[in-house]
């Protein structure tokens, strides 16, 4: 597309993302029918409807955010994340969702003083700089895993088969990915005003996530109880991810538990990834969640890959997983998938190798269902 034409979409546009996104994403529905208010996620669902919500002023930003997958600041980026589109095939398609391209009346013609830059682009350079010192502002208030501390994530991970002091002798610098923070705030949204309510100070494990380049983008945040004896009772979810720095950029990122030695592995989860590590000796990252995994990108020496799927009722973990592989499969990696063995607990969604930790150690890793994907099947 022609910078011209796409200048031509971008006035187009303004203030009119949710016409836009009714017609190009549908599935925005329950979303746009409240905006503001939390509803079930577009990508990955959720679990009590109060995983995403658009932001109230939809029509003009576009903006919405999820609090599994992030924020994304634009509808250009909402599309983007929502569709899998690159950002030329968004231009493309809003273009013709408004006629642009078929010679329709452009509703919208503001001016940009020649030389200045768009004020979208300007409220992105600001807002940017303001994510990135709240995400110094939280790191700067964390300590060590290992310090006296941070006993309620001990218990935390304990609980779940996993002690802390073997995580911080498997993970060289391991002070650089995972933080303790005592005291985190924790926010929940006010329905009325839409402004942020302060609901408490919880203790909380901090993880860094980093792009596909290896760039530290924004944080990952698991809010606890006091006691460290389970997560968080909050009523957004205690599993938050910070906005990014910049849009797009957590597209191919993960928490990066290890060095990568050639053969890396990728799960969902922190203590999943942290579960197999301890169970396998090798690398595990953690993608977050399923769309992530998806997406993800490993760095440039690896030549094999062992996806470490969740089993879910919905079979999300495995679609995704496929996702995954066939994009690795296209780069020339050899890809493994591996899923737990065994059924998904009576009222559970899902289970992970977490679960399969737990319960059989690391026995239970040579039985569950190991699926070879060859090259030539990709």
């Amino acid at each position: 597309m022609r910078e011209n034409d796409a200048e031509k979409v971008r006035q187009a546009v303004q203030g009119r993302w949710s016409e836009v996104f009714w017609s190009l994403a549908p599935e925005l529905g329950p979303a746009l029918e409240r905006p503001g208010r939390h509803v079930h996620c577009p990508v990955h669902g959720g679990k009590h409807g109060d995983a995403f919500r658009v932001f109230r002023d939809v029509s003009g930003t576009g903006g919405g955010i999820c609090n599994t997958c992030g924020d994304y600041a634009s509808g250009w980026s909402l599309l983007m994340w929502l569709k899998g589109w690159s950002y030329g095939q968004t231009l493309e398609e809003v273009g013709r969702c408004l006629g642009v391209y078929e010679g329709a009346p452009l509703t919208s013609t503001r001016a940009v003083r020649r030389g200045a830059a768009p004020a979208p682009r300007q409220n992105a350079i600001r807002k940017s700089a303001d994510v990135r010192e709240k995400i110094n502002a939280i790191l700067r208030g964390t300590v060590p895993i290992t310090e006296r501390a941070a006993k309620p994530l001990w218990r935390y991970w304990l609980a779940r088969g996993i002690p802390a002091g073997r995580v911080a002798r498997s993970i060289p610098r391991h002070d650089r990915v995972l933080r303790f923070h005592p005291a985190l705030p924790y926010f929940d949204q006010d329905d009325e005003t839409g402004k942020p309510v302060l609901v408490g100070y919880f203790p909380a494990l901090v993880a860094i996530v980093h792009d596909a380049r290896g760039k530290a983008v924004t944080v990952h945040r698991t809010y606890l109880s006091r006691d460290g004896l389970g997560k968080a009772d909050v009523p957004g979810g205690a599993r938050k991810l910070y906005p990014v720095i910049e849009d797009g950029m957590l597209r191919g990122g993960a928490i990066r538990l290890g060095r990568t030695q050639g053969c890396l592995g990728i799960a969902e989860g922190i203590e999943t990834a942290l579960a197999v590590a301890l169970a396998t000796g090798e690398p595990v990252w953690s993608a977050i969640n399923a769309t992530l995994l998806s997406q993800w990108e490993p760095p440039a020496k690896t030549s094999s890959v062992v996806i470490w799927a969740d089993r879910d009722r919905s079979g999300a973990g495995e679609e995704y997983s496929k996702r995954l592989v066939r994009r690795l499969h296209h780069a020339g990696l050899e890809v493994r998938v591996m899923l737990p063995s065994g059924p998904i607990p009576a009222g559970k969604s899902s289970r992970d190798w977490n679960d399969v930790w737990m319960a059989q150690g690391a026995e239970g890793f040579h039985q569950g269902w190991w699926r070879r994907i060859l090259r030539k099947a990709g």
